[in-house]
């Protein structure tokens, strides 16, 4: 099975600057815990039509992985509460993130590899 790549479009929310969002980014949110079989990336656009603004790239080992922890859109999973139960400060890291920009589950498509050139 192919990874998956989530890839959520952010922006910053009125009021918060830039600053503020990365020294977040930077500082705080290197002590979530990622679900088992993710990774997360924050990018920062630096030429084209998005130069300043953010994106988060989550990587998933594979759509088991991806479904294991989030079923469907709508809906969450055993799996995802259990995350939650057991690290509460990651919860608390996305919250606050929440406050921070909107567009992380809202603005996003799951993307599988069609292939690979190189």
């Amino acid at each position: 099975m192919s990874k998956v790549y989530s890839i959520h479009t952010l922006e910053l929310l009125p009021g918060v600057t830039p600053r503020e969002f990365e020294d977040f980014v930077h500082y705080e949110l290197p002590a979530m815990v990622a679900w088992q079989g993710w990774t997360f990336t924050i990018l920062k656009g630096n030429r084209g039509e998005r130069t300043g603004k953010y994106l988060l790239l989550g990587e998933v080992k594979d759509l088991y992985t991806r479904d294991h922890y989030f079923a469907d859109e709508n809906k969450v999973t055993t799996a995802d509460l259990k995350h939650a139960e057991r690290f509460p400060y990651t919860m608390e890291l996305v919250d606050k993130f929440h406050t921070l920009v909107n567009g992380f589950g809202d603005i996003y498509t799951d993307y599988t590899i069609l292939e690979t050139i190189r």
